[in-house]
């Protein structure tokens, strides 16, 4: 039986005249929809298209397959999910996990979509401190590791089983209290800071940080480094008993009338990507594909 997800695809193949022009509608990559036609075709038994040289048309057959399977299919659906609520199933889902504070910019765009596309695929967010992040991706507590993550595991994702979405990395912000004299400059530089206290990442928390350290203990030593393991509501407070600047992500930010974020000019950026496992559900591979799509077409 043919669910009711892939005949919307190929309702929409059908509209659109084309694989190709389907897929970008769709936010998956041409390659994975032509398998899926394909395997589709092999389910039902018969060949929904016809592969022109200008792209596809419907066979007799497939036009009566989705003018009438349409109802068919809807109704076959509804019964589907209320027998299976009855058995105690559950509906396909998609888990996230995100961190903490996280401006979730990418992830809503992304979800958004999927949703639109896949309305009976529950989409489940679990938040998890930085600290235990990784270990409860890889214990497979969620499907999905947020966009936020490569730049804290890079040491650890090295693994045939992992693949990855890169996306655009972020910029290092400096994080101070509106008193400070630091606030009222719209970029931060090295000389900036010199004579001052840096709170940063302690070395090998952060991919980003340790270069960045790498640079200031070469190049400035007169920035005094103060370490902290991960970030907290907390560290900006400690930073001001400090006399410090905190080394801050703007999308990850203190949300505090009393606190601005100052980009700097500095070339270390903080990788990041989406990373999953290459066995996943049908329903992941589809969320992956759309993100893979969207990224690459709006540089995210």
């Amino acid at each position: 039986m043919l669910k009711y997800q892939m005949f919307e695809k190929l309702k929409q193949i059908a509209q659109s005249g084309s694989i190709a022009k389907a897929s970008d509608v769709l936010f998956i990559s041409h390659s994975a929809l032509v398998q899926q036609v394909k395997a589709a075709e092999k389910t039902l038994g018969f060949s929904v298209f016809v592969r022109t040289s200008k792209g596809v048309r419907l066979t007799p057959t497939g036009k009566v397959f989705l003018e009438e399977g349409n109802s068919i299919l809807k109704n076959y659906e509804t019964l589907h999910r209320k027998c299976q609520d009855l058995a105690g199933h559950k509906s396909p889902t998609v888990t996230i996990g995100t961190l903490p504070g996280l401006k979730a910019n990418l992830l809503t765009v992304l979800c958004k979509k999927f949703k639109e596309i896949h309305p009976n695929v529950n989409l489940v967010f679990k938040s998890v401190a930085f600290q235990d992040y990784l270990a409860a991706f890889l214990d497979g507590e969620f499907d999905i590791a947020c966009n936020f993550m490569l730049n804290f595991a890079h040491n650890r994702l090295n693994k045939p089983s992992l693949d990855i979405i890169p996306c655009k990395p972020y910029r290092f912000s400096i994080c101070v209290f509106k008193t400070n004299p630091l606030a009222s400059l719209t970029t931060v530089t090295f000389a900036d800071l010199r004579g001052k206290k840096l709170m940063m990442h302690a070395r090998g928390v952060s991919k980003a940080d340790d270069l960045l350290r790498d640079y200031l203990e070469t190049h400035e030593p007169l920035i005094e480094i103060l370490d902290f393991p991960y970030y907290g509501h907390e560290l900006i407070l400690k930073a001001a008993l400090e006399n410090a600047v905190l080394l801050a992500i703007r999308e990850f930010a203190f949300d505090s009338p009393s606190v601005v974020y100052i980009p700097t000019d500095w070339d270390f950026p903080f990788e990041r990507g989406i990373i999953y496992r290459k066995k996943c559900s049908p329903e992941v591979q589809d969320f992956i594909d759309m993100a893979r799509q969207i990224i690459a077409e709006k540089d995210l």
